[in-house]
C-alpha cells in the first residue's frame, strides 16, 4: 500500500502543519488505490459526492462533511460525478502533543479516539462557515510566514480542534440517547417491564421459564443474556426468535452493532 509522508521543508524551514485546496493539491491522492499517511489530517468537504473509505468503514462524501484521518490508516475514494471541492488541513502529531507536552494529546479528543465508531461530521452552514474562516486564516499565515507563526497556528488549530470536539460530542450524545429511547420502546413492546432498559425496570423475571420476545430492530441483530449467554440471531426473514430462561434468573442482555 502506497504511503504518504509529510513535507516538513516545504516552506523552507521545519513546519508540521499545511493546507491546502483539494481540489488543487499537487499528488493528492483521490484514487480508489488504497493508500495511507504518516500524519493526521481533517478533511472539509465543500463540493462532491461519493464515498471515502477508511479502514473499510464507508462515510459518504457531501457538502459540509468534515472527516477526520489518523496515521496508517487505510484510505480509498469512490467519488461521483459532481467535482469534488474542500480544504485538507494536515499536521504532525508532535505539532500539538509536543506544545502540551502531551503524548495523548490527539487521542484524547473525540474523533481521534481509537475507540470511536465514528470518524466524520455533519456540520450546520453556520458551523461549517466559522471553521472556514478559521482554515483561511492559517492559510494566510502560511503565505507570509513570520518567526512567530507557529504560535498562530497552534493557537488556531487547538480552537478548531475544540470546536470540532464539541460538535462531534454532541452529536455522539444524541445518537446515543435515540438509541437508549429506541431500546426502550422495544422492551415495553415486548411487554418486558423487568428489562434494564424498560421503563420502571426491575433485575430479575420472577415467572415463567419460557420468554418469547419480538424480532428486534433491524434483522441479523445479535443478542444476549447473561454471563451465561444464550445467543439468539434475529433471522432476516422475519422469524421470531425465542429465549428461554429459567425462572428468578437475574438478566442482562446486549445487543452487539447497535
Amino acid at each position: 500500500m502506497r504511503r504518504y509522508n509529510f513535507n516538513r521543508t516545504k516552506y523552507g524551514a521545519r513546519l508540521l502543519i499545511d493546507l491546502g485546496r483539494m481540489e488543487s493539491l499537487p499528488n493528492y491522492n483521490l484514487s480508489r488505490e488504497p493508500h495511507c499517511i504518516t500524519f493526521y489530517e481533517i478533511l472539509f468537504i465543500t463540493e462532491g459526492s461519493g464515498t471515502f473509505w477508511l479502514d473499510g468503514r464507508p462515510l459518504a462524501v457531501a457538502p459540509r462533511q468534515v472527516i477526520f484521518c489518523a496515521p496508517y490508516q487505510s484510505r480509498q475514494w469512490q467519488l461521483g460525478n459532481s467535482p469534488l471541492k474542500g480544504v485538507s488541513l494536515f499536521f504532525e502529531q508532535e505539532f500539538m502533543s509536543g506544545f502540551f507536552q502531551d503524548a495523548l494529546f490527539m487521542q484524547q479528543l473525540a474523533y481521534f479516539n481509537p475507540l470511536s465508531e465514528r470518524a466524520a461530521l455533519q456540520l450546520e452552514a453556520d458551523t461549517y462557515a466559522k471553521c472556514l474562516g478559521l482554515l483561511q486564516e492559517l492559510e494566510q499565515e502560511l503565505l507570509s510566514l513570520q518567526a512567530d507563526s507557529s504560535h498562530i497556528f497552534r493557537s488556531l488549530l487547538y480552537y478548531l480542534l475544540i470546536l470540532l470536539n464539541r460538535q462531534f460530542t454532541a452529536q455522539q450524545q444524541g445518537e446515543q440517547s435515540q438509541k437508549a429511547t429506541a431500546l426502550q420502546s422495544f422492551f415495553a413492546a415486548a411487554g418486558d417491564p423487568y428489562h434494564p432498559l424498560a421503563p420502571g425496570a426491575g433485575v430479575c423475571r420472577p415467572a415463567a421459564a419460557e420468554h418469547r420476545l419480538p424480532e428486534p430492530p433491524g434483522a441479523g441483530s445479535l443478542w444476549r443474556a447473561g454471563r451465561c449467554a444464550h445467543t439468539q440471531t434475529a433471522a432476516a426473514g422475519g422469524q421470531t426468535p425465542v429465549a428461554l430462561f429459567p425462572p428468578n434468573q437475574c438478566r442482562n442482555w446486549l445487543r452487539a452493532g447497535l
